[in-house]
C-alpha cells in the first residue's frame, strides 16, 4: 500500500528529506552534540536498527520526524510535540504529514460536524483533528505504519513518577544548559521575560554563565506587575530590556492579511494558535530589536513540570477521590466559562478524558491528568506559540522541555512539588539571591475543595460570573488588554453570523479559526 508524504515548506526549522525520510528541528546525539537534517536522518535510522523491538528511548531535542526502513514508515514527534505530526489511513493508502488541512484536502474528508472540544478548548481532544480519520501524533509518541496497519508506540514516559532521581538538580540544570549552549553561537539570545520564576530563570542562568548577548522584552499593559518585575531584574542586571504596549494600535496586527494567513495556516486543523507573543515579536522586528541569526528563550510552562499542577498537600499514596480531583479540574480549567449551559456541556468533555480509568491512588489519577495536561494543553496549545517566533523569522529553544529535565522533575516525590517549592527555593538560592533579583515564596498550602471562589463558583456562578467582568477584577487580571482583541473578534464574528459561545479570547480565537477555514 503507498504511502504519500506532505510536508510545508518552512523557512525557519525547514525539512531536509532524502530516500531515507525526512527531518525537521534537531536531536542530540549519545554525545550530547546537536544533529540536524541529513545526519538526524541517519541517526535515528540507526536507533531503529539496533532496536529490536520498540519502544525506542533515549530521544531528546525538538523535532519531528518519518523513516522508512524497508516496508515499514515510522513517524515520530518529540516530548513535548514542538512540530506536529499528523496521518491518515484509508484502503486505498497512508498520508502524513504536517498539516491536517492538507491530508484532508488530498483524501477529500470533510470537516467534522460538531467541532464543540475546539470552540470551548481550543484543541481537539486526545489524537483526533478536525477531520475524522486525519489524527495528531501526541507528543512523546510515534506510529509505525506497515501495509495499512497502525501502531502507536512511547518514546518517552511522560508524567510517569516511577524510580528515583539520580542526580541533584543542578546538575541536571546544568547539564541542560550545556547542551543548549554549547552547540550555538547565536547572534543574541532573546528572552521574553514576564518577570515571574520561569523567564527570571532563564535569563539568569544565561547570565550565571557568562552570556552578555542577551536582548530581552515584556509586552501587556504598562501598569501592570509583570511589567513592573520584568523592569526591576532587567535594570537590575543592565540588560537591554524593550517594553511592547498592547494598545489597540499594537493589537490591530492581528488584521494584516499576512498574519491572518499565519493564524489560518498555523492552527493545522488541530489547534488554534496560542498568539500573546506574537504581536510583541511584530514590533520587534519592525524596530530593528530581532533579527535573523537570534535564538528565543522563552520559558513555556517550566512550572508545570515544577509542580504547578500537582495538587498542594496531595500525597501520591492517597484513596482516589473522585470529588476532590473534579473539583481541582474546575478550578484549574473551567474557570473561565461563565455560561451554565457551555459549562455544563464543557464539564462532560473532560470527564470523559479526564476520568476514563480505574484509579486506585491520587497518584494514579495525577499521573494520568498530567500525561493528559502535557500531551493536550501544553503541547498543542502553548507550544504553537513557537509559532510566532518562526514567523518572526528567528529560531527558538525550550531548555525547560529538555528530556532530562523533565525525567527529573517525574522522579520527584509529590512533596516536592507542591507549589514549586523545591523548584522555587533552588532557584531563589543559586541564582536569584547572589544577583539581587530574589522572589518571595509564599508559604505551602493544601487544596481547599470548599475555598470561597470553589463555592462562589459552583453555587452561585451568576454572581461570579458578575464579578468576574467588573472593571477592577477585568484590570487585575488582563495584563495583556487581551479584552481590546476580544471585543473586535466578538464583533466580527456576529456580523459574519457567528454567535461568540464564549466572551473570552481563546474560545473567540478559535471560532475566528473555524470562520476562516470554512470553505476548505
Amino acid at each position: 500500500m503507498s504511502i504519500e508524504f506532505l510536508l510545508s515548506n518552512h523557512a525557519v526549522f525547514p525539512w531536509t528529506t532524502n530516500n531515507v525520510g525526512s527531518f525537521r528541528g534537531y536531536i542530540y546525539d549519545s554525545h550530547d552534540k546537536k544533529i540536524q537534517g541529513i545526519e538526524a536522518i541517519e541517526y535515528l535510522r540507526g536507533k531503529l536498527l539496533n532496536n529490536e523491538k520498540l519502544p525506542i528511548s533515549g530521544l531528546n531535542g525538538s523535532f519531528s520526524a518519518v523513516i522508512t526502513i524497508d516496508s515499514i514508515c515510522f513517524a515520530i514527534s518529540d516530548a513535548i510535540g514542538a512540530f506536529p505530526l499528523f496521518y491518515c489511513v484509508s484502503e486505498s493508502g497512508t498520508w502524513i504529514g504536517d498539516d491536517a488541512n492538507v491530508i484532508a484536502d488530498r483524501t477529500k474528508i470533510q470537516q467534522r460536524k460538531y467541532t464543540d472540544h475546539f470552540e470551548i478548548f481550543s484543541i481537539c481532544p486526545r489524537n483526533e483533528t478536525l477531520f475524522p480519520n486525519v489524527f495528531q501524533i501526541l507528543a512523546g509518541e510515534g506510529i509505525t505504519v506497515n501495509n495499512g496497519k497502525v501502531l502507536r508506540f512511547i518514546h518517552g514516559q511522560i508524567a510517569d513518577y516511577q524510580g528515583e532521581a539520580k542526580l541533584e538538580i543542578q546538575q541536571v540544570w546544568d547539564a541542560t544548559l550545556d547542551r543548549m549552549l554549547s552547540n550555538e553561537v547565536p547572534l543574541k539570545w532573546v528572552v521574553p521575560l514576564s518577570g515571574g520564576w520561569d523567564s527570571r530563570l532563564i535569563l539568569a542562568s544565561l547570565w550565571d554563565r557568562g552570556v552578555r548577548n542577551i536582548v530581552t522584552y515584556t509586552y501587556g499593559v504598562k501598569d501592570s506587575f509583570e511589567v513592573e518585575a520584568a523592569q526591576h531584574v532587567a535594570k537590575t542586571l543592565g540588560l537591554d530590556w524593550h517594553f511592547v504596549e498592547y494598545d489597540a494600535e499594537c493589537l490591530s496586527a492581528f488584521w494584516r492579511k499576512e498574519v491572518q494567513q499565519f493564524f489560518k495556516t498555523e492552527s493545522r486543523g488541530a489547534f488554534s494558535i496560542q498568539e500573546q507573543e506574537l504581536f510583541a515579536l511584530l514590533h520587534l522586528k519592525e524596530q530593528g530589536v530581532i533579527h535573523s541569526g537570534y535564538i528565543a528563550v522563552p520559558g513555556y510552562c517550566g512550572d508545570l513540570l515544577a509542580g504547578s499542577y500537582t495538587i498542594p498537600g496531595l500525597l501520591k499514596d492517597q484513596p482516589f477521590d473522585a470529588a476532590y480531583a473534579w473539583q481541582w479540574i474546575q478550578a484549574k480549567h473551567l474557570s473561565f466559562i461563565d455560561k451554565i449551559e457551555s459549562k455544563k456541556f464543557a464539564t462532560e468533555l473532560l470527564r470523559t478524558q479526564l476520568f476514563d480509568g480505574e484509579y486506585i491512588t491520587m497518584g494514579d489519577w495525577l499521573s494520568h491528568y498530567e500525561k493528559w495536561f502535557t500531551q493536550q494543553k501544553v503541547s498543542k496549545y502553548i507550544v504553537s506559540g513557537l509559532r510566532s517566533y518562526e514567523f518572526a523569522g528567528i529560531e527558538w529553544r525550550m531548555p525547560f522541555w529538555d528530556r532530562t529535565w523533565m525525567d527529573y522533575w517525574y522522579q520527584q516525590p509529590l512533596e516536592k512539588r507542591w507549589d514549586r517549592i523545591h523548584f522555587k527555593q533552588w532557584a531563589n538560592r543559586r541564582y536569584f539571591e547572589p544577583l539581587s533579583i530574589s522572589m518571595r515564596i509564599e508559604s505551602e498550602s493544601a487544596f481547599e475543595v470548599d475555598g470561597w471562589k470553589e463555592r462562589l463558583r459552583l453555587n452561585y456562578p451568576s454572581v461570579f460570573s458578575t464579578l468576574r467582568h467588573l472593571a477592577f477584577w477585568r484590570k487585575s487580571a488582563d495584563i495583556n488588554n487581551s479584552r481590546n482583541l476580544e471585543k473586535e473578534v466578538s464583533s466580527r464574528l456576529i456580523q459574519h453570523g457567528i454567535q461568540p459561545r464564549i466572551a473570552q479570547l481563546n474560545p473567540l480565537l478559535a471560532q475566528w479559526v473555524l470562520w476562516m477555514n470554512k470553505d476548505r
